[in-house]
């Protein structure tokens, strides 16, 4: 997004929006599935309609952007803040549960139940507790 910044003629501007819209399709359906993996089955349908919501206000708040910017080259530069803003607290969510035992790492995956149990205010201890995976 930042590099859009010093683009100076349409050629680069095309190889970088190619650029990045390859790497944003891996971004946002990476993350899409990631934030199915915590949700329980029985709500997965509609968290999928609420993160819908929020890419359409994503989208209409960079129109918005757009529209209150007198410089063309600000607008990547306010998008790239935005993104940063928003992509912080990802890096300390652990990995899902799900995926520790896909990996074979049982131990981890009692770590982030527990840990998850505590932000919800459950007591629960997981060392007598044996963690099955099946893949359906």
């Amino acid at each position: 997004t930042l590099a859009m910044v010093f683009v100076r003629n349409a050629t680069q501007l095309i190889v970088i929006r190619v650029i990045q819209g390859c790497s944003g399709f891996v971004m946002l359906t990476g993350l899409y599935v990631w934030s199915l993996e915590y949700t329980p089955y029985r709500l997965r349908n509609s968290v999928s309609v609420f993160t819908g919501c929020f890419w359409i206000f994503g989208g209409l708040t960079i129109n918005a952007l757009g529209y209150f910017t007198m410089e063309w080259q600000y607008i990547p530069v306010q998008v790239a803040i935005f993104i940063l803003i928003l992509t912080i607290p990802l890096m300390f969510v652990p990995e899902s549960p799900r995926f520790n035992l896909i990996m074979g790492n049982e131990a981890e995956a009692k770590k982030t139940l527990a840990r998850l149990a505590k932000i919800l205010g459950k007591s629960f201890s997981f060392d007598k507790v044996t963690i099955l995976f099946e893949e359906r």
